[in-house]
Formats: C-alpha cells, sequence, structure tokens
C-alpha cells in the first residue's frame, strides 16, 4: 500500500498538468490580435514626400514605406506597432491623422484663431467704416469762398507770368 500511496501521487499531478496543457490551450497562448490588413494600413499612413496617401502614391518613398509596412505586417505586429515603429523611421509626416495632442494641436488651433480673430476684426470696423463714410456724406460740403477783386488781379498776374 505504501508504494502504490508513493506513486498515485506523481501520476496525479502529472496528470493534472497534462490536463491543463491540452484543456485550454489559448489559455497560456499570448493573446492573438487580429490581422493587420495591407489595404487598411495603407490608409492610415502617407509618403513623406508627395503627401499623398501611400495607397495611391508613386514615388521611390512610398515604394519603400509599403515595403517597411509589410515587413511589420509579415512580423505580425499589430496597428499600434506598426503606427510607431512607421513614425520612428519616417517622422509624424508620415501619419495620416497626426495626434490631436502636444504640439501638433496648434497646427488645427492656429489657423482657426486667426480666421476667428480675423472675422471680429472686420465685425467691428466694417460698421465704423459705414458709420463714418455716411456721416462724411451727410456732412455739407464747404464752397469755395469767392475770390476778392485784388486776388483776382493777382491771380490773372500770376498765370501771365506763368505762360
Amino acid at each position: 500500500m505504501r508504494v502504490r500511496g508513493r506513486l498515485i501521487a506523481p501520476l496525479l499531478v502529472a496528470c493534472l498538468g497534462l490536463a491543463a496543457f491540452t484543456a485550454a490551450p489559448g489559455a497560456l497562448a499570448a493573446p492573438q490580435h487580429p490581422k493587420v490588413s495591407f489595404t487598411e494600413a495603407q490608409q492610415q499612413f502617407n509618403c513623406t514626400i508627395c503627401h499623398e496617401p501611400l495607397n495611391e502614391a508613386k514615388s521611390a518613398e512610398a515604394y519603400q514605406e509599403n515595403a517597411l509596412l509589410r515587413t511589420l505586417i509579415a512580423h505580425g505586429d499589430t496597428m499600434a506597432q506598426i503606427r510607431r515603429a512607421m513614425v520612428a523611421n519616417y517622422g509624424i509626416a508620415v501619419l495620416a491623422n497626426p495626434p490631436k495632442h502636444g504640439f501638433a494641436i496648434l497646427i488645427v488651433i492656429v489657423p482657426v484663431a486667426v480666421i476667428l480673430v480675423g472675422l471680429v476684426v472686420l465685425a467691428y470696423t466694417i460698421p465704423r467704416w459705414r458709420r463714418r463714410a455716411a456721416a462724411q456724406e451727410r456732412q455739407p460740403r464747404p464752397q469755395a469762398a469767392e475770390l476778392s477783386d485784388a486776388d483776382r488781379q493777382r491771380l490773372a498776374a500770376d498765370l501771365a507770368q506763368g505762360d
């Protein structure tokens, strides 16, 4: 009986270990990410030379970027890993949709702010210009003063000398 008890414990541990490995192979494996499609990935990146989407660009740079993209997809990288690798190799200009934080958000905010400030300035100044022009039209224009006889004679003499 003692021999039998000594054999049952290791056998039981071995069976439980074997059952754990065969019953849930997905539980022990790394989580699977959906495979990234090349055409979907191309739409998220631009050629850094011609600034066109990679699926439309025909430059030599675009061909190099596509080759790296294919390599990263074949390696099994996730879309986040691919984005990081493309930015590391080609800079932020490679992204079709740059991140909306940090310095990159200024690219969006500054032009909008300049346009809004310009509209406010125009909304303030145009009515003032119109009021000023209307006020000037309402004011009578001064009539030219009549020349005295002495001034007429002097003007005539000056004009005669100029000829």
